[in-house]
């Protein structure tokens, strides 16, 4: 059975880790609540299907009747921009303003009420699920679908599609209901195949063990030390970690509010999440953050953020956080890979990262927009694919 606009599945985080294993933090349950207790802007529209016992799929959906945050809105996708100095998540492709225009063009009526497949604040657009059959991402992306269409959606964008095993049913279902599909970026991850930590370190090129020695050293002459804080101690923090990862995102235009980051961090601990920070300290006052979970197997980097007033533009802190520590400390837990996500591609690339590509969709209710919506599409999915150096579709495999 199959039902779109339905609740949320009552799995807590100790059902996720054992029973959703492949499943990104970002697309449960626990996420979802605390998000929707962050983010109130979008109307939760949830689609999901049961079969036997314990037998569940989720596929998360927002509506938005109005144009949200620009990180959330649909034009983003297609290359719009309100302003030049205004920029989503993870941008960096420009469009001609001809373009933009076209965008613009289309007026606001033509993309709202829209509905969003996948979960906002996690930017992930997947399925959760214990069972699986061929046929159930096009069970459930057609009931979404349609049932959003009855509702009076006129746009349907899922924008983070992540090239992983299984998401090409994804996509195909939403092809078959007449979308457009587009690359968006890459995400990049680390499998972990040495031994140890110090293994790792051992079997990098010279010239790469050089560089994290240099960031380290860099580090040290700037007075920064690093450990970890989880649990309580994160809590005591929830409001400096939440300002930093906050003001990071700001610094690059990207939307951000502090209230979403903090109540999202604070009720997932609540309900238990396996959330880690690294830091990094100036004395008593925490200079740099990166937030992450570990789940089963592997640790998700979510967000980083540093106060640039008092580091100043010092990316081996940056690197430190990000990289050397969550990578130490995987090894240390025999954890077998880290999930970087999107962002400083070609530098976690040097690092020895491996990639996968995100894609984006679109399905426009009426069909007299469909073409002009995937030309603008294909022109910033080439656009943003020869930036990433990657190919503009997503991969079939």
């Amino acid at each position: 059975m199959t039902q779109a606009g339905a609740e949320l599945p009552s799995w807590d985080w100790e059902f996720e880790r054992e029973n959703l294993r492949e499943a990104w933090p970002y697309i449960t349950p626990t996420w979802l609540r605390s998000a929707e207790s962050a983010m109130t802007e979008g109307e939760p529209f949830h689609t999901t299907a049961h079969r036997l016992r314990n037998e569940d799929a989720l596929l998360p959906g927002y509506i938005y009747t109005t144009p949200p945050d620009l990180d959330f809105d649909p034009r983003t996708y297609l290359g719009w921009q309100p302003s030049p100095d205004v920029q989503a998540c993870c941008g960096g492709a420009e469009l001609p303003q001809s373009a933009v225009d076209r965008v613009s063009a289309l007026g606001v009526d033509a993309f709202f009420p829209a509905l969003m497949l996948g979960s906002p604040l996690g930017y992930r657009t997947e399925a959760a699920f214990t069972f699986w059959t061929p046929e159930l991402f096009r069970h459930l992306v057609t009931a979404s679908v349609q049932a959003a269409q009855e509702r009076g959606v006129q746009c349907v964008v899922a924008p983070w599609i992540p090239d992983r095993m299984g998401n090409q049913h994804l996509v195909t279902a939403l092809e078959r209901l007449g979308a457009a599909v587009g690359f968006r970026g890459t995400e990049d991850f680390l499998q972990l195949t040495a031994d140890n930590y110090a293994d790792h370190v051992a079997r990098m090129p010279s010239r790469k063990r050089r560089r994290l020695n240099l960031d380290r050293q860099a580090a040290v002459d700037a007075g920064v030390t690093f450990d970890r804080i989880e649990k309580d101690e994160l809590a005591n923090n929830a409001a400096r970690v939440a300002e930093l990862t906050m003001m990071n995102r700001q610094r690059y235009g990207a939307s951000a509010r502090f209230e979403h980051n903090e109540t999202v961090l604070r009720q997932l601990l609540s309900e238990g999440v396996d959330v880690r920070c690294w830091v990094g300290r100036r004395g008593d006052e925490i200079v740099g953050v990166c937030l992450g979970f570990r789940k089963h197997d592997r640790i998700y980097i979510k967000s980083v953020g540093f106060d640039y007033t008092a580091l100043g533009e010092r990316s081996s802190v940056y690197f430190v956080l990000m990289f050397d520590l969550p990578v130490a400390d995987a090894y240390a837990e025999g954890v077998r890979q880290v999930e970087f996500g999107m962002g400083s591609h070609e530098a976690k690339i040097v690092r020895g990262c491996e990639s996968r590509n995100i894609s984006s969709a679109f399905i426009m209710t009426d069909p007299e927009l469909r073409p002009e919506v995937a030309g603008l599409l294909e022109e910033y999915s080439a656009q943003r694919a020869s930036m990433f150096g990657a190919e503009p579709v997503l991969a079939h495999s």
